[in-house]
């Protein structure tokens, strides 16, 4: 027990030191800007007033609580209170996932190690505040199993949903999964069904407990229905080798649910299923289904496992396996992120995102604000943030809003970035004053040959102004 507790101790520091990352997501400005709106007005931010396209838009969504949490953190420590926090947040989703079965701390560790990798795609941006999500879901797991031999730990669950509803939109998924805990309890006539069925019922009454009430739901169910796979990358079915590796863990762990003893086989199954099948619509969702795999796994295999644990090898594997990682986190992972998010021009050209820095200190020098500026959707967010005194197109949160046009804000946002015919009364129609966009564009490369309305500004590597000539 007391070498479970160092080695957790010591894969603990080694997981927060891997995810010191820097907080790159490209909707971190706009949730900046809604947080310090709450700060300064206590008033929580529900109609647009960022972009000029959609004006007053009445948004409901999911996450105000997050946009406080980051808002403050940033403004008392920077972009690497940031990093502090996202490493925090990721270590405390391990240290969870231990102790769920906490007999099996190497095995916790090397399939945390195993998410981690499959879901790098979806860790390395930094904080998100869909990676709550991905912490909740492994808290809910813990709470769930640790219920079994002590039913007052279900108490926790009501704040948990209360919180998880106001800080990301997947909170749906730990209902899920509850729902799917007591399913297996009443099918199997189990003790405390009565106490699972009222805490169930006052988490999912919690989760109405934010700004918007039944509105998350209806938001959460447009997200789920809305073609996104068409539009966003992020929202894309995984690649065919994501398919395959998620099939095959998807099988063996069904067939060994089957061929086990354990009393949890409905519960597993009925996870498996749902969540197989949310991965495969969205490659956003496949650290879900490799949670649930990872937990059924350390369920099922108990027996084995204790043997697993005991072997000395496995325990050498591990720490050599630490061993080399730290010393990969202090050459590479932690110089990289500190410079990141301590240097403004690191964190321009960061890996994620390039961001027009130089054409944003252009503006400002140049005075223009109160200006509609028609910017690289990708930049809208972090626009928003740091030329907080203009309007901008197109942002991270518009994707499924509706539009006079029927269409997408993205969409109609490409058809101005592809030249698609009438984007020029697109631009007018709602008064843009400013296009700031990538060079060598379509777009650019029409403006170049065609100034007779536009007049080109700026222009460096990464992006180029023009401005609306005023006849």
């Amino acid at each position: 027990m007391q070498r479970n507790r160092f080695f957790l101790i010591f894969s603990s520091v080694f997981i927060f030191l891997l995810f010191f990352l820097s907080p790159l997501d490209p909707d971190l400005g706009w949730h900046l800007r809604y947080g310090e709106y709450f700060a300064k007005t206590l008033h929580f931010l529900q109609t647009n007033t960022l972009t000029y396209y959609l004006p007053g838009y009445f948004w409901q969504n999911s996450y105000s609580l997050y946009q406080i949490i980051v808002y403050f953190i940033y403004k008392s420590f920077g972009l690497l209170g940031l990093n502090f926090a996202f490493s925090s947040l990721m270590t405390a989703a391990y240290y969870f996932l231990a102790k769920t079965y906490p007999r099996f701390v190497k095995t916790s560790f090397i399939l945390f190690i195993l998410i981690s990798i499959f879901c790098w795609h979806i860790f390395f941006g930094g904080i998100r505040s869909q990676l709550f999500s991905f912490f909740f879901t492994t808290f809910t797991f813990y709470l769930l199993e640790k219920s079994d031999s002590n039913p007052r730990v279900l108490y926790f669950l009501p704040p948990v949903f209360l919180i998880w509803a106001n800080v990301h939109g997947a909170f749906p998924f730990g209902l899920l999964i509850f729902l799917a805990f007591l399913l297996n309890k009443i099918l199997r006539k189990e003790k405390n069904i009565y106490l699972t069925s009222t805490v169930f019922i006052i988490s999912l009454v919690a989760t109405l407990i934010n700004p918007y009430g039944f509105g998350v739901y209806k938001e959460g169910l447009t997200h789920i229905t809305y073609p996104l796979g068409n539009l966003i990358i992020e929202w894309l079915p995984p690649p065919l080798t994501y398919i395959l590796i998620i099939i095959f863990s998807v099988i063996f762990t069904t067939i060994s649910i089957f061929l086990s003893k354990s009393n949890k086989k409905i519960y597993f199954l009925v996870l498996i299923s749902v969540f197989t099948i949310l991965s495969f619509m969205s490659r956003r969702n496949i650290p879900y289904i490799a949670l649930v795999i990872a937990e059924s796994l350390l369920c099922i295999f108990q027996e084995k496992l204790v043997i697993f644990e005991k072997n000395q090898k496995v325990t050498e594997f591990s720490i050599v396996g630490i061993i080399l990682g730290l010393l990969y986190v202090f050459t590479s992972v932690l110089p990289a992120n500190y410079i990141t998010s301590m240097n403004s021009d690191a964190y321009c050209f960061n890996r994620f995102v390039t961001y027009p820095c130089k054409a944003v200190q252009f503006l400002k020098e140049s005075s223009i604000k109160n200006e509609n500026i028609f910017a690289n959707y990708e930049w809208g967010g972090y626009l928003e943030w740091v030329l907080p005194e203009n309007k901008y197109f197109v942002d991270g949160r518009m994707p499924t809003w509706k539009t006079p046009e029927n269409l997408s804000p993205y969409t109609v946002y490409l058809d101005v970035m592809q030249v698609q015919p009438g984007y020029e009364d697109t631009l007018d129609k709602y008064k843009t004053d400013i296009l700031l966009i990538v060079p060598e564009g379509f777009l650019d490369r029409e403006l170049k040959n065609n100034q007779s309305v536009w007049n080109e500004i700026y222009r460096d590597n990464i992006s180029v102004i023009y401005s609306r000539k005023h006849i």
